[in-house]
């Protein structure tokens, strides 16, 4: 289950995050190189991609461990914590003084924000979540840091992701952190760089790595989050509401969500999903009988021509000095037609692509290949075509190039 954005997202490892992104750069150079005909199903099938690859990188990140890779590093030192590991169960919240209590219902609030599904049910994968467990973990967090509970906010306040650890496997990780180290500030400074790490890293590969490689991978973890930002917002967003509808019937043993609520919960999440994936797939399936019905009787669905990603793009639809634009016969020219009769003239007039922009693709030699608009892959719109009135099209009359390509002279 995603009991936080973070599940589904931010622990996706940065470098495959780089990697995929450069590989879909080169791709698409690559594509951009081929200059050929685009069908009307060109938009269909791209929303279809974009949809795929999200829920492919969504299942993707939700099976991802942590997100940076081992290194080996120098030797380890510092003072043990284990004897701190046995108080995990005994400490309570009430042991906070006074004047920190303020402190931990801040925490407690921000830790259920972050992680709203988790607090919902008072459960993080039989970890005990409900805010009596929660603020005693964080009191932990601060003992074995030997800060104030204030000072300890101050630098996991930004992820409480060691807030979903169990307190036993602190200890450890903090005595390898401190093996790097060669003070407590140093750890601390590390510690507020860095707060995911301590959650998320085990001992042993922390114990592997050295500090400036987790600063340098939690420095790329930020970039990647700053670049998933809008997707992280709709995942929160959605964790919210479905938090908001768990009816979570607390149970006095362990202060959790009895079974029958979470099963009631997981029955009405599960017959949700499957009328959305009827609504969505449905709709996909539609969309393209629709598109290939239009297709076949009348050539598209606007004016007998097709919607491709190229048709509202200005510098597409404007002619160049010799009168030829850069849009495929086959594609409405939603620009010309739609958005620039509502704009001020000659708005867009120094937009006109130049005559030596044609880019019909290479050989495999790296030759250039010269533009042939009276061949099927090359054959554009020309300034004479988008001065004719749009419904001409719905009779299915040819372009000019389209004319060229099938008159006996050429």
């Amino acid at each position: 289950r995603l009991d936080s954005p973070q599940d589904s997202i931010a622990l996706l490892c940065p470098c495959e995050c780089f990697m995929t992104l450069l590989f879909e750069s080169v791709w698409a150079r690559g594509t951009r190189r081929r200059k050929v005909q685009l069908g009307t199903h060109c938009a269909t099938i791209s929303l279809t991609c974009v949809v795929a690859i999200l829920l492919l990188a969504l299942f993707s990140c939700s099976t991802a461990g942590s997100f940076v890779p081992s290194f080996h590093s120098g030797t380890r030192h510092g003072q043990s914590l284990a004897r701190r590991a046995g108080r995990t169960k005994a400490i309570k919240s009430e042991a906070a003084p006074e004047k920190d209590s303020m402190a931990l219902q801040e925490t407690y609030e921000l830790w259920a924000d972050q992680f709203p599904i988790a607090a919902a049910r008072r459960d993080f994968y039989e970890l005990p979540c409900d805010p009596e467990s929660v603020k005693a973990r964080f009191i932990f967090i601060a003992d074995i840091l030997d800060i104030s509970i204030s000072e300890a906010l101050g630098i996991f306040r930004e992820d409480l992701w060691v807030l979903c650890e169990p307190s036993e496997k602190l200890p450890a990780k903090l005595e390898a952190l401190r093996g790097h180290c060669t003070s407590e500030e140093e750890v601390l400074d590390f510690l507020r760089a860095a707060p995911r790490v301590i959650g998320t890293t085990t001992a042993e590969e922390i114990r592997e790595r050295g500090v400036a490689n987790m600063r340098l991978r939690a420095s790329l973890g930020e970039a990647y989050e700053l670049l998933i930002f809008p997707i992280r917002c709709i995942f929160q967003q959605m964790a919210k509401s479905t938090a908001a509808r768990i009816e979570c019937e607390v149970d006095s043993e362990n202060g959790a969500c009895s079974e029958e609520a979470l099963q009631r919960f997981e029955k009405q999440e599960k017959a949700g999903r499957q009328v959305q994936a009827v609504v969505f797939f449905g709709g996909i399936l539609s969309s393209l009988l629709w598109l290939g019905y239009m297709d076949s009787t009348y050539g598209g669905p606007i004016h007998g021509k097709g919607l491709c990603p190229a048709s509202p793009i200005p510098t597409f639809n404007l002619p160049d000095a010799e009168g030829n634009t850069r849009l495929p016969c086959t594609c409405a020219p939603i620009f010309k037609w739609y958005i620039q009769p509502n704009l001020p003239a000659g708005q867009f007039a120094g937009m006109a692509p130049k005559v030596e922009s044609k880019n019909c693709g290479r050989t495999l030699k790296g030759e250039k290949i010269t533009c042939d608009p009276t061949t099927t892959g090359a054959c554009v719109w020309t300034a004479e075509d988008l001065e004719k009135d749009p419904s001409v099209w719905d009779r299915r009359e040819l372009t000019y190039w389209e004319k060229r390509r099938k008159s006996p002279n050429g």
